[in-house]
């Protein structure tokens, strides 16, 4: 949900705003589901080097410790 899209509509005036979302799972496999995280802007603050020998790293043996397999079925509000 983008609260801030209603809030900001609200603001110009709309009234009986109404929303709708729903859940999905979209499936990743472990290697897209690594990179997409990390080109996340929020790993814009690390050196190239710390992504790619620390972030990346552990994230990969938490994947494999927590989610043994190559699928990853990723929950996402839409």
């Amino acid at each position: 949900m983008y609260l801030l899209w209603a809030t900001d509509v609200s603001g110009a005036g709309f009234t009986g705003i109404e929303t709708f979302s729903y859940d999905a799972k979209v499936v990743y496999a472990q290697a897209a589901w690594r990179a997409r995280i990390t080109a996340r802007a929020a790993m814009a603050s690390l050196s190239v080097k710390a992504v790619g020998e620390s972030f990346d790293t552990e994230h990969a043996a938490m994947l494999a410790e927590g989610f043994p397999g190559e699928i990853l079925p990723i929950p996402h509000c839409l």
